[in-house]
């Protein structure tokens, strides 16, 4: 089990806004890529892919790209 299996997702009351937390994830590729070019290549997938997924969802967040 990893540390995010361990976290308890329960504990939300509401679902945080996609824009947000894809705005969030941005702003942190900087940091991220003074770590590892590898892992922000990672990052930088993952948030495309959940622009696509919200878009898909009816979402509107794909100008956040």
């Amino acid at each position: 089990m990893s540390a995010v299996d361990d976290i308890n997702t329960k504990a939300r009351v509401k679902r945080p806004r996609p824009e947000m937390v894809i705005a969030y994830l941005k702003y942190a590729v900087a940091d991220v890529r003074v770590l590892s070019p590898h892992s922000t290549k990672l990052l930088e997938d993952a948030i495309a892919v959940l622009v696509e997924d919200t878009a898909n969802k009816g979402e509107n967040v794909r100008d956040i790209r």
